[in-house]
Order: C-alpha cells, then sequence, then structure tokens
C-alpha cells in the first residue's frame, strides 16, 4: 500500500499528507480498496475536495459566497482577512 500511496503522490508531500489525515480522521480506511478509489495527483485531490463542497453547500452558495472569495483570494499577494474582502465587496 506504502508503494500505492507514492505512485498516486505522482512526488508530491502534501498528496500523502491529506491521505494521512483523512485516514486518522476515519474518512478513508488504511486498505488497498481504499487506497485504490482516491484520486491520484494533488489536482486530482483538489478537484474531489471542491466538488464534495459543490454538493455540500449547494451550487447557488458556492456559486454565489464561496468562489468569489477564493478567486479573490487566487490574486491577492498577501494574506486576506474578513475587513480586506468586505472592502472589495465579497463579504457583507
Amino acid at each position: 500500500m506504502v508503494d500505492q500511496l507514492v505512485k498516486k503522490a505522482e512526488g508530491n508531500f502534501l498528496y500523502i499528507k491529506f491521505v494521512m489525515d483523512d485516514i486518522a480522521e476515519g474518512k478513508i480506511g488504511f486498505s488497498e480498496e481504499e487506497i485504490n478509489r482516491i484520486p491520484s495527483g494533488l489536482v486530482s485531490m483538489y478537484n474531489s475536495f471542491f466538488n464534495s463542497m459543490l454538493s455540500r453547500y449547494g451550487k447557488v452558495n458556492w456559486d454565489t459566497f464561496y468562489i468569489p472569495v477564493i478567486r479573490c483570494l487566487l490574486v491577492s499577494f498577501e494574506g486576506l482577512d474578513s475587513t480586506h474582502l468586505a472592502i472589495f465587496g465579497i463579504l457583507m
């Protein structure tokens, strides 16, 4: 299973950390079957995470509230707090 995880990580240590966190939290089991089901690579894992957020909060909420904040954070050169986001009209 270790070799399988290393292959799925595609050289990114953060992938292994995310998987180990999920195992520790009981979100996935440490079995060959479970490891086979998780996506390969960090990009795939992020896609899986964001798809789960979309299904959890609904498309309207996701598009209206979450996407604007994520877009603002993606282009910022420093950390932003709620005051900064409010200035940009993201938080009301």
